[in-house]
């Protein structure tokens, strides 16, 4: 354990995947340990005692951070955000530190009571991240039961003041099979989403997410029972037939998958064989749904006699648990004490506010609960890097890059070229111009989205920075190439292998679109090592047949519909070297559009569609009526 989470700092320098994920931002932890005492809960029973970070040093590991990894949304971490004692004037500080590069502050773990109209002001500032909020149960007696603490006077109010703020949509997290869930928690559970959607007046939309309880170990309720599949089932059937509204989503775990994840949170040693098993037999990726073979699954515990009902049953305080040899600080009587207390529904208040509870993991002494106004600066030092600030003054300019994707950074898609090429460019001292709107975006511009698997010696991006008072000298004496070369070299260093900015020009913010200016390509495509001598002469005679034709049409399934097109008046010229097995090709592009190389190699050239996509194609120049830009 930790004592003190300041003298522990995140990853500095995480790596950062070129592809998409789904945490696509800096995750900076601001509190470990939650004390609020959700029956339910294993990471409020097993992360005590609460920690929390000074806010000095948060904001410099957030610039250490968003310096280098580029990223434009910051989430601030905890088991409950908005229990972080100094919430408001942490957000407060990051958004002013922030709001003007446009880099979004995100909340992701929110109780319904600590969402203020100050904290929803703060980052509606420049995006409206998204808000997820877990009664968790239907009625107050269950929230009771579960010490959730929260009321549905606390949720409505806090609904009502989301949508008031202009957001749209928010998400409510419910759950089935709670101990002592009746009829009438259910049937709480639909009209507190309809009283929600009450609060958005129709005009919003209210997402409900079901999921299965499952009892886990070193909490409350590891006693209790996990409803099995027939009844989860039954359960969701409810909600499908009784929450229906086009303004009122409702989604629901795999009940399948609740059953594996109560069986192996709560099995003994015999829960790997069976994933073994499981796995031995085919069983793969299981948390996706169209991988999930719950048949392999069931066959695996039926071979190794594993019972999930048994596994699943309720158990009495005194029975022995197979995770009883794992201690966590939890003493086993106060999990008994809460156990109990749940059955009665008596609420047991948060320890930094009310009386110690004696859970057993504190000493008061090293391990304690320490609070960010209670804690010195006792941190490492860290990286004074700083994400350019705007100065007061600025003007907005014009550039146009051209790039390189060559090698392995063909393979990137246009969304993931053109994220890095943005993270690049923050990470730089360059500051982009965002629109305005729900969700800003840089205003960036590409001349043509090249396909996937194709090289380019140059590809063209428009960019719009604003530029400091100070910086303008550098323009209005002329010494603007140099100073934008300087950048240049900054992006490059931050640009995966194969991206290089190569050239780059200030045009006028008038000017028009890259895309409006391109009149042509011109490729190289390289079939050396792809096909044999022998074929050859069959490509030398189907380019000339496709030369000396005045229509060549081919056919293109889009959508399911099938499309004719006459490709020949879109190819300016077309030539094949025998010596080194090049085709050199130039097409128009324009209104009507124009044709791709691989349509040339597959129709003309008569090369197989499998063979083809192996071929090495490079876009040497791109034809602008600008001839400056040309590559």
């Amino acid at each position: 354990m930790i004592p003190d989470i300041n003298t522990w700092l995140c990853p500095q320098r995480p790596v950062v995947p070129l592809m998409q994920t789904i945490h696509n931002r800096v995750m900076l932890e601001i509190a470990r340990g939650c004390t609020r005492g959700c029956r339910f809960c294993q990471a409020g029973m097993v992360w005590r005692p609460v920690r929390e970070r000074n806010p000095d040093l948060l904001e410099k590991m957030a610039d250490a951070m968003l310096c280098s990894t580029g990223h434009n949304e910051l989430s601030l971490l905890s088991l409950s955000a908005g229990d972080y004692s100094r919430i408001e004037p942490l957000l407060t500080a990051l958004m002013e530190r922030y709001h003007r590069q446009r880099i979004a502050l995100a909340l992701p773990s929110m109780r319904v009571e600590t969402l203020t109209r100050t904290l929803m002001e703060q980052i509606r500032r420049v995006r409206k991240t998204s808000f997820t909020l877990g009664p968790e149960a239907g009625t107050q007696r269950l929230r009771n039961v579960i010490n959730k603490g929260n009321t549905e006077a606390d949720l409505l109010t806090t609904i009502q003041h989301v949508f008031e703020a202009g957001w749209k949509s928010v998400k409510l997290y419910f759950m089935l099979g709670l101990p002592t869930e009746t009829g009438e928690d259910m049937s709480g559970i639909v009209d507190l989403g309809y009283k929600v959607l009450g609060k958005a007046k129709n005009r919003g939309q209210v997402s409900i997410s079901l999921s299965t309880f499952v009892p886990k170990p070193h909490t409350p309720f590891q006693w209790s029972r996990q409803i099995d599949l027939v009844e989860t089932l039954e359960k969701q059937d409810y909600f499908k037939s009784h929450l229906r509204n086009r303004h009122l989503s409702v989604k629901w775990h795999d009940a399948r998958m609740s059953l594996l994840e109560g069986v192996i949170s709560r099995g003994d040693e015999r829960i790997g064989h069976l994933i073994e098993k499981a796995f031995r037999d085919g069983c793969r990726f299981d948390g996706w749904s169209d991988h999930f073979r719950f048949d392999l699954w069931e066959n695996a515990m039926s071979t190794l006699a594993i019972d999930p009902e048994d596994e699943l049953r309720q158990r009495h305080v005194s029975d022995p648990l197979p995770w009883d040899i794992i201690d966590c600080g939890i003493r086993k009587d106060f999990l008994v004490r809460e156990w109990h207390k749940s059955a009665e529904g008596e609420l047991t208040p948060d320890c930094r506010s009310g009386p110690c509870d004696h859970c057993g993991v504190c000493d008061h002494k090293t391990i304690k609960t320490m609070t960010a106004d209670e804690i010195a600066l006792k941190s490492p030092s860290v990286p004074e890097e700083k994400v350019s600030s705007l100065a007061d003054s600025f003007s907005e300019k014009r550039l146009r890059i051209q790039f390189t994707k060559l090698g392995s950074s063909r393979f990137l898609s246009h969304l993931e070229l053109s994220t890095a090429l943005i993270r690049a460019i923050h990470q730089s001292d360059l500051s982009l111009v965002y629109s305005e709107g729900f969700h800003p975006h840089p205003k960036i511009s590409f001349a043509f989205a090249t396909a996937v698997g194709m090289e380019s010696e140059g590809e063209f991006a428009d960019i719009q920075i604003r530029v400091s008072r100070e910086n303008l000298t550098a323009f209005e004496s002329g010494q603007e190439t140099d100073w934008m070369m300087e950048r240049v070299g900054k992006i490059n260093v931050l640009l995966p292998e194969g991206m290089t900015i190569r050239a780059i020009d200030e045009v006028p913010l008038q000017h028009s679109s890259l895309a409006e200016k391109i009149r042509g390509f011109q490729y190289l495509i390289f079939l050396a090592g792809i096909i044999g001598e022998d074929v050859l002469p069959v490509v030398d005679q189907g380019i000339s047949r496709f030369l000396q034709a005045e229509v060549f049409n081919i056919k293109r399934e889009i959508k399911g519909k099938t499309l004719i097109k006459n490709i020949r008046p879109f190819v300016t010229s077309l030539h094949l070297d025998q010596k080194t097995f090049q085709i050199s090709l130039s097409v128009s592009f324009g209104p009507e559009g124009s044709t791709r190389p691989m349509d040339i190699l597959t129709k003309v050239c008569g090369i197989d569609e499998e063979t083809a996509r192996i071929v090495r194609i490079l876009k040497t120049t791109t034809f602008f009526d600008d001839i400056k830009n040309n590559s």
